[in-house]
């Protein structure tokens, strides 16, 4: 947690979950932070016409999350809605980037 050194007051918070990479495109990849005053307070403009290779990148984040919220619903909590749910959008990501 990042402080000011002279009021010591607290200038950040990370969430070290989901910071991992230092990479915007990532940390806004869950479909947990698709809230748009959220991206907005961020500076993030999910509008904002990208590179092709920066598209891929962002819909790889995607899958990535999307695997890993079919596994913990399906394999952790026995709950076979979300994991249906996941599992055709990993499809729908999957032809994305084979249409990149």
């Amino acid at each position: 947690m990042p402080l000011d050194r002279d009021t010591h007051a607290i200038l950040a918070l990370i969430d070290g979950d989901r910071a991992v990479y230092g990479d915007p495109d990532f940390e806004f990849a869950s479909s947990w932070m698709d809230v748009p005053a959220l991206l907005e307070g961020y500076g993030v403009d999910p509008s904002e016409d990208i590179s092709p290779d920066r598209r891929k990148r962002r819909t790889l984040y995607r899958l990535f999350y999307a695997l890993l919220e079919a596994y913990t619903s399906f394999e952790k909590y026995g709950d076979r809605s979300p994991y249906d749910n996941s599992t055709s959008h990993i499809k729908s990501l999957l032809a994305e980037l084979d249409s990149l």
